[in-house]
């Protein structure tokens, strides 16, 4: 028999994987509008991609410190975002001198 598996709540691609990045190393938490410039997306689609994180947050066992924030490391988690992927893209960009 076939493991089930956990639908994942359509997560768009991150606008900018350097913002990304400095993102995930200097905000211990994430609140909407950080989610919103994240992925490019409008309110309604940063606070379902938010719920997703806390969902993750909570299974965690991560303390909730800031009801209008989520942590990030769960958030980037909750989403399948690979930092070391996009530390390693990030690299390539630069080696091909595509991207700053």
């Amino acid at each position: 028999m076939a493991e089930p598996y956990e639908t994942i709540v359509n997560v768009p691609p991150v606008a900018d994987i350097g913002a990304a990045l400095r993102t995930y190393y200097e905000k211990r938490e994430l609140t909407i509008s950080d989610i919103m410039e994240l992925f490019g997306v409008g309110r309604s689609k940063a606070a379902r991609l938010k719920a997703r994180a806390l969902e993750e947050q909570r299974r965690d066992g991560r303390p909730l410190w800031n009801g209008r924030a989520v942590n990030t490391e769960c958030a980037f988690r909750s989403w399948g975002i690979e930092v070391r992927e996009l530390e390693n893209r990030l690299g390539a960009l630069r080696r091909l001198r595509l991207n700053g």
